[in-house]
């Protein structure tokens, strides 16, 4: 693949998977909006949508279709250059999934007795929405840097161990960005 179909590919997986991020939030926001589900059945539905989506990644193993054509070249072109690499990172965000499954789940446990309806307001979604967008393109601009730029599949060794510990460093870095978020609103508006 040469640099101008890289390029093109690179932009419009970046184009779709933003697009489709801010769809599904926006349809969530109605949902919450219209329906009046606790903050525990909101846990749940969350966890259950979390656990579909594990079970559908372990039924599809380490094939490269995807319903969404772009995301289908995009993980051919990854797994030819990424090779043994990239089956280890796609059971690593299994696991990944699993584990915010199951706070999802421990969640809708602990708050179980709860009778708070969910509500969000607009503002607050609004910049919930921009500091996640912020996280999934940072993220993705990384990734997609450190593929584009190997060579070969030595190039990747350790790969899948440095992203976990991006990962997580992110993780924590973006919780306390948006924990300071919600306190902020919270005190402007409160």
């Amino acid at each position: 693949m040469d640099t101008t179909e890289l390029k093109a590919m690179r932009k419009k997986q970046m184009l779709v998977t933003n697009l489709l991020f801010i769809t599904m939030l926006m349809l969530y926001f109605v949902f919450i909006n219209n329906v009046n589900i606790t903050i525990s059945t909101q846990y749940l539905l969350v966890g259950i949508l979390m656990l579909i989506q594990v079970i559908l990644s372990m039924v599809k193993g380490s094939s490269t279709k995807s319903f969404i054509p772009i995301f289908e070249q995009v993980n051919i072109y990854e797994k030819s250059k990424m090779g043994k690499e990239w089956i280890k990172q796609r059971k690593s965000n299994r696991i990944w999934s699993i584990f915010l499954c199951v706070l999802f789940f421990f969640q809708y446990f602990f708050n179980l007795n709860s009778k708070t309806i969910m509500e969000v307001d607009l503002l607050f979604f609004s910049g919930l929405l921009i500091l996640l967008l912020i996280l999934l393109n940072t993220t993705m601009l990384l990734h997609i840097r450190k593929v584009d730029r190997g060579t070969t599949e030595e190039d990747f060794k350790t790969y899948n161990r440095k992203w976990n510990i991006i990962s997580i460093v992110l993780g924590i870095v973006f919780g306390f960005a948006i924990i300071m978020f919600a306190i902020f609103y919270a005190l402007t508006i409160g």
